[in-house]
């Protein structure tokens, strides 16, 4: 019985095979063009260049800032030499009484605290100072006012507080003490937070230039004192008439508020990506974390102070980063540098970058969407083909097995 319905019906077996055969072949040439045609490589190239030009624009915008607005102190310099000379002709004195005698510091930097306030002011950073140099070496007079909302700008300096120099300076200007106030800077210059003054003044010791911007520096994070904020700085050295430094001259940017300005959200949809201001030395791969913004970071770095990309990339500036053994996700950096610094000067080997980090799925989420539509498609393509097939080829073999059945009776 079932052998007589088997070669009964072995035409339309035949039939149905030789279709689902084509309908096969027809998906898989489908397939193998979406996957080895280009299309995929080009989603992934589409998704690489629009994080390039979200990285790339942050960056140009960070280092406009940073040039353009906070670091432009040529006016600062010339308000505050200017002012030296005058006090010094007035007083008639030289550099190294000023030195000897801390009253007399103390009460040029009074003279010259509305420049600081101004400075402060005008290039909307979080704080400005003026460290003279100290004539035992670590202690030097100065001043450093704070301002942790450069946005908020009230008719007196009810928003202002000292960190730093002396009382009557914030009498004078109507200045609170900070928290950690203290009339002098201390500096040790084995102390990595000293930095912002001991890089610029020793530099220009050396004499590496008569332009205060080639002897520019951007320091490292560091904390002022226990109770302050961790902020960068960005400073320059005063020089007398002969080129030799007397003091530095500065402003800072608290991370809290450097935070502010990378948009980690615009990485990647529902704030999956992250951002990452870091330095590396020269062309090596190991970068000295800054800042970064965004919990995506944070999940995968934790509070590391370094970040290691891998040296061998795919895509132009796109590098994997790599993690501890505990995580195997493949998470990828988009890098580019900030020209903050002149070809040959003293810190050009310290070369800032911004980085922005997102992990692979993120990343090439929509050719994996694509591809995820085209399984789908081929799929439900397939059964209904099926299903059309053996429809097909009952009603086309209907009457054959009619006319077969027919014959035989």
């Amino acid at each position: 019985m079932i052998k007589k319905g088997f070669k009964r019906n072995s035409i339309m077996v035949r039939l149905l095979f030789s279709m689902l055969a084509v309908l096969l072949i027809q998906t898989f040439l489908i397939a193998g063009n979406i996957w080895y045609g280009g299309t995929i490589e080009e989603l992934n190239n589409n998704s690489v260049d629009l994080l390039e030009k979200r990285v790339f624009s942050r960056k140009n915008y960070l280092q406009n800032e940073m040039i353009q607005r906070w670091s432009n102190l040529s006016k600062f310099e010339h308000d505050i030499q200017t002012a030296m000379d005058s006090y010094l002709e007035e007083k008639e004195i030289t550099l190294s009484t000023l030195k000897q005698e801390p009253h007399l510091a103390f009460e040029f930097l009074e003279r010259t605290v509305d420049h600081t306030i101004f400075v402060l002011r005008q290039r909307m950073v979080t704080g400005a100072f003026i460290v003279l140099t100290g004539e035992n070496g670590k202690e030097h007079p100065g001043v450093y006012i704070r301002d942790l909302d450069p946005l908020f700008n009230p008719a007196d300096n009810s928003d202002l507080s000292m960190e730093i120099g002396p009382s009557a300076v914030a009498r004078k200007a109507d200045i609170s003490l900070g928290m950690g106030w203290s009339p002098r800077f201390t500096l040790s210059q084995e102390d990595d937070s000293a930095a912002f003054y001991y890089k610029p003044f020793l530099a220009a010791q050396e004499n590496w230039s008569n332009d205060i911007s080639d002897l520019g520096y951007w320091s490292r994070p560091f904390m002022l004192s226990e109770y302050g904020f961790e902020a960068i700085t960005y400073s320059v050295p005063l020089l007398d008439i002969e080129g030799n430094p007397y003091g530095v001259i500065g402003i800072d940017l608290t991370l809290d508020y450097l935070r502010k300005m990378l948009y980690y959200d615009e990485i990647a949809d529902n704030k999956q990506g992250a951002y990452l201001l870091a330095i590396s030395h020269e062309d090596d791969m190991v970068f000295e974390n800054v800042i970064s913004s965004g919990p995506m970071f944070n999940k995968y770095f934790g509070d590391s102070t370094k970040t290691v990309l891998d040296g061998n990339i795919k895509y132009e500036n796109i590098y994997k980063i790599k993690q501890g053994k505990n995580n195997m996700d493949t998470v990828y950096g988009c890098v580019h540098y900030l020209d903050l610094y002149n070809s040959s000067t003293p810190f050009e080997k310290d070369r800032w970058a911004l980085i922005g980090i997102v992990e692979e799925p993120i990343l090439f989420r929509p050719a994996r969407q694509i591809m995820l539509y085209v399984v789908i498609s081929l799929f439900l393509s397939f059964i209904a083909g099926m299903v059309g097939v053996v429809l097909a080829g009952m009603w086309f073999v209907k009457p054959i097995t009619k006319l077969v059945g027919n014959l035989r009776s």
